[in-house]
């Protein structure tokens, strides 16, 4: 139930005129924005809803940063994948991955044998 759907089934009988409804109409409208906007903003920090703006904050959080020029889309399908490549990470395949990411396409790791 909106806000404004309550305010105006709440209204006390001496308040229930076309005064008293306006009123209450326009204070359940404004709290029912009011929900919209913080709805919004809780549901940003998580990736599948978060608004392209706030994709460089979610990196942060994972500790992948956004490449030079890197497209919000791109970046979203790498942050989409945090905890799979933090599991590999170190490894030389993860490696090869981020240079090849990083546009260094170039480039062998060999492992030391011990």
């Amino acid at each position: 139930m909106s806000f404004e759907a309550a305010r105006l089934e709440e209204l006390p009988p001496w308040l229930d005129d076309a005064v008293g409804q306006a009123f209450a109409g326009a204070h359940g409208r404004m709290l029912d924005a009011e929900q919209a906007k913080l709805t919004g903003g809780v549901l940003a920090a998580w990736l599948p809803d978060a608004p392209d703006d706030a994709l460089d904050a979610i990196g942060r959080g994972f500790d992948i940063l956004r490449f030079s020029g890197e497209a919000n889309d791109l970046y979203r399908a790498r942050l989409e994948v945090a905890w799979p490549t933090w599991n590999e990470a170190g490894t030389a395949q993860a490696i090869l991955d981020s240079l090849h990411n990083y546009g260094i396409t170039d480039v062998a790791v060999y492992e030391e044998e011990t």
